[in-house]
């Protein structure tokens, strides 16, 4: 998993319009690329975290997904040297007040907090972190697909579907074990084997 961050001045919005950036699911890989290094030359400060499959496996024993997000939020917003004004995300929880609440409880700033879902949709300097984030997690799994041929590693993919199904007890670092479908596939295989029997 990766999560970027965007800092940018209310008069980049304009460069991110004339670009017209938005959501990057919504962009084509070669623009995104594109976009990926024209933020990086606009934006005041560009930040991103990578969340490893191993890691989300150990902090879900102790927390939720949207905890570790949050957590990880704090992480990137103390990444920035200058100080925001505000800070928008995407909202990953059911409500805004408890999305920021989880995300006060590891950070202290003056800025006001705002969340909300599709905010990669509205908001430029969200969107721009999409891209951030997303061009970052395609270039990990390019790497990984230079070796297996795991697919784009989302959950609809038939290929990431079918490399965990014949890999699920293998032990790869890259495949997140909590993921509801690596256990499905598992409990499937576990099963499979005693009905051998």
């Amino acid at each position: 998993m990766v999560i970027g961050a965007v800092l940018m001045r209310e008069e980049d919005e304009v460069i991110c319009r004339d670009l017209n950036i938005r959501d990057s699911k919504l962009i084509a890989p070669k623009r995104r690329e594109f976009l990926f290094n024209e933020i990086k030359k606009f934006a005041v400060e560009v930040h991103h975290v990578k969340i490893s499959a191993r890691e989300i496996d150990r902090q879900r024993k102790k927390m939720s997904l949207n905890e570790l997000e949050a957590l990880k939020m704090a992480e990137l917003i103390k990444k920035f040297k200058h100080e925001p004004d505000l800070v928008v995300i995407d909202l990953p929880d059911p409500t805004a007040y408890g999305f920021i609440h989880r995300i006060s409880r590891y950070i202290k700033i003056k800025a006001e907090i705002k969340a909300e879902h599709k905010a990669d949709a509205k908001y430029p300097s969200v969107s721009s972190a999409s891209i951030i984030a997303k061009v970052t997690r395609d270039k990990a799994i390019e790497k990984i697909n230079e070796k297996y041929p795991v697919g784009s590693g989302y959950p609809a993919d038939p290929r990431t579907k079918e490399f965990i199904k014949n890999n699920v007890n293998k032990g790869f670092d890259f495949i997140r074990y909590s993921w509801e479908t690596a256990r499905r596939l598992k409990k499937e295989e576990k099963q499979s084997k005693l009905n051998d029997y």
